[in-house]
């Protein structure tokens, strides 16, 4: 015989033992999968919060890095202003050689700016990366709360 549960679907009025042991003995082995994973998962956790410290500290070298390269990119523009300074002073004259020796200078400089525009989208691509995977993790932390 059947009847409407309460707030639910049709349910058989009874049973047999059988079918309740059958239910039962599932239950108890998914509860113990679930037991397991959970336990699985709070061991990952507790090792990921072992290594936040070690992320901070590599966040921070990153940010010094970072500071750095800051630093690096003035002392070019400081560089910069001063050629240009010394090159305007100069008279435009084949044999001039102050001229030759800001030529020499401006080949170097040329080379330089060169390997850092590499550097450069080296130093992009490695950020974008970082900051592309913090943001899955932080958005992926921030939902499940």
């Amino acid at each position: 015989m059947k009847r409407d549960a309460p707030g639910g679907p049709i349910m058989l009025d009874e049973l047999s033992h059988a079918e309740m042991h059958t239910d039962h003995q599932q239950w108890i082995i998914e509860e113990a999968l679930w037991e397991n994973e959970a336990r699985i998962w709070r061991d990952e956790i507790d090792a990921s919060l072992a290594e936040l410290q070690k992320l901070e500290t590599v966040l921070c070298k990153e940010r010094s890095s970072l500071d750095a390269y800051g630093e690096t990119i003035r002392g070019l523009r400081q560089n910069r202003a001063w050629h240009e300074s010394a090159l305007s002073g100069c008279a435009p004259v084949g044999g001039d050689d102050g001229l030759i020796a800001l030529a020499r200078k401006h080949a170097q400089d040329a080379n330089k700016h060169l390997r850092l525009r590499h550097a450069h989208e080296r130093i992009k691509q490695h950020h974008h990366t970082v900051m592309a995977y913090w943001r899955l993790l932080f958005n992926a932390l921030s939902s499940a709360t």
